[in-house]
């Protein structure tokens, strides 16, 4: 958990990208197109108990930084209360994918859960450039998320 410590103030950048997302069905309806069927997780993890209703959508494109924006947007929707989920969020869990042919390169996926529904978020790395950056917000983002729900990150 020492990588999700808040070193320099990143729950307020989390926050200020829960704020900035906008949350709306036109962009949560885009993502219909992205679910997947419940019959597993597409990484081999576990999944909400009950998965009748729900489903598991993937925001690894069109880039990293649009997957953090689109994770933000979901949150936001689903935890507003304009829909029949309620209640918030359940889950926060990073976990890390190796290519096969190339184990030292390691890409880094987030996944939130809400209800019966698990959005995952990824293509963010340690890197510098895009991926490096992404993976700021989305432990921003995350942060934010923990201390408003009062979970731990899991990794």
């Amino acid at each position: 958990m020492d990588r999700f410590k808040d070193r320099r103030g990143n729950r307020r950048t989390g926050l200020g990208l829960l704020l900035a997302a906008t949350g709306s069905d036109a962009d949560v309806n885009r993502y219909t197109s992205r679910w997947q069927p419940t019959d597993g997780h597409p990484f081999g993890f576990d999944l909400p108990k009950d998965m009748t209703y729900g489903g598991v959508v993937l925001f690894a494109s069109p880039g990293s930084d649009a997957s953090v924006r689109h994770m933000a947007s979901w949150v936001k929707f689903f935890c507003k209360g304009s829909t029949h989920m309620v209640g918030g969020v359940d889950r926060l869990r990073f976990f890390t994918v190796r290519p096969h042919d190339e184990m030292s390169e390691r890409r880094y996926f987030a996944e939130v859960w809400v209800g019966n529904m698990v959005a995952i978020g990824g293509d963010l790395t340690y890197f510098s450039g895009g991926g490096g950056a992404s993976m700021q917000d989305m432990r921003s983002l995350f942060l934010a998320l923990s201390a408003i729900y009062e979970l731990d990150i899991e990794e």
